[in-house]
């Protein structure tokens, strides 16, 4: 589940003093994405490659006296080809492709001169063959707390109460952003919520339109199958080249390392694990 990326700008924008969001910021965000993938070997015999594409789309509000709201929209659509598997390992042997479909709304009130207060409720319908929408519905509710009052730094500390297609959870995490130079910035490269925490970027400011980073972080992506469900581990590293053009719009080039995890089958009580190795990720993104 994506939850609403484009919130954390915002909120690593919010610094001492500043209650007001800049008019200059645009009320609507869009952003499209498509990932190919290299082969990787699958336990038990057999290989897998991969293709992601989707897009977003956002739109908030300034409420005056540092307060916002928002809502999102965003499709998904994974396609996995495997090739090879041998009996052992029937259970993907239908898999061909999971949809995601999502509705995110937030709300950010200041607490004080350095806290701002975010609450984000989403709604994501993700299933795979052989499941309906209402099969893979799941929800969460994401809570942070941001801390504008350090020169350079801002901090977050949340936590998210997921209901998902798998399992119930709670989970913990922090966001941070330090502008370490005029070049150089530490921060998170992902949303924090269903597909887990969000990871690390470092990056550099090569010039005034050029961006480059690497990090990495550990996701996860759930969703309803057949008569149970499927939860695959999604450990990343990657590094990206950015470009914002004089228009404004960002095109983003990745290269990434789809490093080895599980894929879980979760059927009639039972559970099946299945690893894959390692393989290539290339990635092109836009927004705007």
């Amino acid at each position: 589940m994506k939850q609403i990326r484009w919130i954390a700008p915002m909120l690593l924008a919010f610094s001492a003093g500043a209650l007001a969001q800049p008019e200059s910021m645009s009320p609507w965000q869009f952003e499209a994405y498509a990932v190919s993938g290299g082969d990787g070997d699958v336990e038990r015999g057999g290989e897998v490659s991969e293709q992601q594409f989707g897009a977003s789309v956002g739109y908030r509000y300034n409420l005056g006296r540092g307060r916002m709201a928002g809502v999102n929209v965003a499709v998904d659509k994974r396609q996995w080809d495997f090739a090879d598997l041998r009996l052992g390992n029937g259970a993907l042997a239908s898999l061909d492709s999971r949809n995601s479909y999502q509705v995110s709304a937030f709300a950010m009130q200041p607490l004080s001169r350095d806290w701002m207060l975010l609450v984000s409720p989403s709604v994501e319908w993700a299933y795979a063959d052989g499941a309906s929408a209402s099969d893979g519905m799941n929800y969460s509710v994401v809570a942070m707390a941001n801390y504008g009052g350090i020169e350079h730094l801002k901090l977050g500390v949340g936590l998210a109460y997921i209901n998902g297609v798998v399992e119930v959870k709670t989970m913990p995490f922090i966001s941070f952003d330090w502008q370490i130079n005029d070049r150089w910035r530490l921060s998170n490269p992902f949303e924090a919520g269903f597909n887990g925490r969000a990871g690390v970027e470092l990056s550099y400011q090569y010039s005034d339109n050029i961006n480059l980073g690497f990090g990495g972080g550990f996701r996860t992506d759930q969703f309803a199958y057949q008569d149970g469900a499927i939860e695959e581990e999604l450990p990343l590293s990657f590094a990206r080249a950015s470009y914002q053009l004089q228009s404004g719009q960002t095109v983003s080039l990745i290269a990434g390392l789809r490093n080895a995890g599980d894929i879980t089958v979760h059927n009639a009580g039972s559970e099946v694990d299945y690893e894959v190795d390692s393989r290539w990720l290339m990635g092109l993104m836009v927004n705007f």
